[in-house]
């Protein structure tokens, strides 16, 4: 049989262990009995709230799903917005390439008119001779 020592030996350390256990659940050490468990009439009212909690859950749900349905509508929307947008300055653009490109090509064949025009106007003053002969 074990000795006198080794069973008090155990005792203490069961006890130092137990003592260490409520310490660690709540910082209380006493020797009061546990206290009583939940009667049993409990039971349907737990079983409600969680019913109502999984109901909130789904509500929840629900929300968020169509929250992100209108989140997603609206980024679609405003994508093909911008697109559009985007396209019509582009367009707007080209068009004022266009325009432009056109009165450059204008002043370039004015420019080269005019200075035609001053060619053959010089030339004929030339061959008219000095203005002291003109008349």
């Amino acid at each position: 049989p074990p000795s006198n020592t080794t069973s008090m030996s155990r005792r203490a350390r069961i006890a130092e262990l137990t003592d260490q256990l409520r310490t660690l659940g709540g910082g209380q050490r006493s020797a009061a009995p546990p206290p009583p468990r939940a009667p049993v009439t409990a039971a349907p009212r737990l079983v409600d709230d969680l019913a109502d909690l999984q109901r909130a859950a789904a509500a929840a749900r629900k929300q968020r799903e169509t929250a992100l349905m209108v989140v997603a509508d609206t980024v679609h929307s405003s994508t093909s917005e911008l697109r559009q947008e985007l396209h019509n300055l582009s367009s707007a653009r080209l068009s004022l390439e266009d325009k432009s490109h056109q009165a450059i090509n204008m002043a370039v064949d004015a420019a080269l008119e005019e200075r035609y025009c001053t060619a053959d106007f010089v030339q004929r003053l030339a061959e008219l001779g000095p203005p002291t002969a003109w008349h």
